[in-house]
This record gives structure tokens, sequence and C-alpha cells, in this order.
């Protein structure tokens, strides 16, 4: 069963002040409100993750956290966009606290953040100044070398019996009855086409393309966003859709956002978020307009406390 808090993801228009010009700051608000002071920035607790630290502001309702990827504001600058197509954000009630997490960051890339003071859902941010920070590389993975001699065998050899000795012969097991396999969900195809059934729809088997999908919310397979590259690495020409034209997205699984399987949502789970849960995928303006099939898979324990947001779930509000 679905759980979800359909508590409402804000309508975001009003972060959109800003003015597109390069990673310098956005604009700031018309309010009396004090920006966040002494923003810093530090690597988390693992590799694609970061903590956003600032000096409390009096008189604010929520917190409005921003960052954009150099790599995503070089790609959609190159291609004459604005770079707030590269800029992503999370909106988090002012509950005294002075951190943010932000996870599901590219390792090893340059980002900038910033923080914005908001005194009501629909005001305008009073923005700090940026802070930079490269994430930390996703560390090698080592293989153990056992000495240089190679693994140990699995196995322990059949001791020889000694001189005169009479060797007996060990039973032969009874060979344990192979259960009946459970069929696999298909994923998407490991060339690279992710329409596999070439119905115009990019298969989505996990969570983190699930995630993806809110930086392509028109649905047509194309975004200069490094999450979602990475959610779908190494694409065929067009996705593998039909003359290249996708037109939204359907689950090939049943997905569940208990990430660690211990029977409730918790600080152990992917999409936490430090007890704020999913983000609603699109806001306001910036809506997901393309088509999305659930083939009558199932998506569980979906979790949502944000309350500062309006008509929020899977997806946000148009």
């Amino acid at each position: 069963m679905m759980k979800t808090m359909a508590i409402p993801l804000s309508l975001a228009a009003a972060l959109l002040v800003i003015v597109a010009v390069s990673v310098a700051a956005p604009a700031r608000a018309q309010s009396s409100l004090a920006p966040p002071a002494n923003v810093r920035v530090a690597d988390g607790a693992s590799p694609g993750t970061a903590t956003v630290s600032w000096d409390t502001a009096d008189d604010v309702a929520f917190y409005r956290i921003g960052w954009v990827a150099r790599t995503d504001f070089d790609a959609v600058t190159a291609a004459g966009q604005s770079w707030l197509n590269a800029f992503a954000f999370t909106d988090v009630d002012n509950r005294g606290q002075s951190t943010h997490a932000i996870a599901n960051l590219a390792p090893g890339v340059e980002y900038a953040f910033i923080v914005g003071a908001v005194r009501n859902r629909f005001g305008n941010a009073a923005w700090s100044e940026w802070a930079r920070l490269t994430t930390a590389e996703a560390p090698p993975v080592s293989c153990p070398t056992n000495g240089g001699a190679g693994p140990a065998s699995p196995y322990t050899p059949t001791p020889t019996p000694a001189p005169g000795a009479t060797a007996t012969r060990a039973p032969t097991p009874r060979p344990a009855a192979t259960p009946t396999p459970t069929p696999a969900p298909t994923p998407a195809a490991t060339t690279g086409d992710y329409d596999a059934d070439d119905d115009g729809l990019i298969e989505i088997a996990n969570l983190a393309q699930l995630d993806a999908i809110r930086h392509d919310l028109d649905g047509n397979g194309v975004s200069e966003r490094s999450a979602y590259a990475a959610a779908f690495p190494n694409p065929a020409d067009g996705m593998g859709c039909p003359n290249a034209r996708c037109t939204g997205y359907e689950l090939v699984a049943s997905l569940n956002f208990d990430t660690n399987d211990n029977g409730r949502i918790d600080e152990g789970d992917t999409y936490w978020d430090e007890g704020y849960g999913w983000a609603p995928i699109g806001h306001g303006q910036y809506y997901f307009s393309a088509h999305f099939e659930g083939n009558g898979y199932t998506i569980a324990n979906l979790y949502i406390a944000r309350s500062e947001s309006a008509y929020a779930g899977l997806f946000g509000s148009a």
C-alpha cells in the first residue's frame, strides 16, 4: 500500500526572482528579512552528500536551500538556456535548525550553494552569498590481495588418508530441491535502450530513475542535469524511443522507499531528507507535463512531511 502524507510542495515561483546572469547570486528580494549569514558547506558522511550550514535568522518561516553544479551550469549556458535550468532547491521549515544535508550529488563535482530566508509560503527569499564545494570523489574499490596469492578457496579439500589406512567413501549428499525462480521485473536494457518495448515511454526500474525525471518534466528524455545522466547512463539515440520521440515514463518494477528494508521510514532510507521525505516532482509553472504509466506496479512507503507546501504527493501541483 502506498503510504503518502499529502502535504504540499511550495509553489516556488516566488523563488524565481533570481537574475539569470551567472552563478553569482539570486537577486535580493524586496523584503525586510535579513538573509542567512555565514553560509558554509562541507562534505557529508558519504560521497555525493554535503551539509550546508548558516547562522539562524529572525522571523523566518522556512529556509530555501539551493544548489547548482558547475558542469550543469556550463551545459545549459552553452546551450543558450537560462542557468536556472540547472538550479535545484528545497524548502525546509524553520525548526530552529542551522544545517541541512543535501544528498544525491555527483561525487567529484564543483557545486555552489545558497540559502534564502522566507517569511511566508509565497514570499520572496532574502538570499545569502554563495558558498562553493567540490564534492568528495567516490573511494576506489579495493580488492583483497591475500598476500598476492589470490583469494582463499571456498572449499575444504578432502583429506588424504594416511598410508595403510582404509579410505572411507563419504556419503553422497542428497541434492537440495531447486526453488522455482520468481521472474524479476525487466529493467531498462543495458545497451542504453531505455524504451525496450518501443512504446515511447522511458522505463523506470529503480528509485534513482524515478527521482531523475524531475529533470525532464516534458518527458522527452533530454536533460542537461548530471543527476539525470547518472540515473540513465549511456543512452541510445533518443533513449531508444521510436523516431527518438519519447513522450513520458513508465514503471517496469515496483518501488519501495523503505530502502534499508527495516519496516519503517527513517534516517537510514535514501530519501529521508532529515525527516522531510520525498520532494515532489515539479512545482508551480514547472510541473510534470508528460505521460506516466504505472503498469500495475506499486510505489510503497512514500513519505512526505513538508508543511510549507501545498498539494504535494509523488508529483507537485501545477
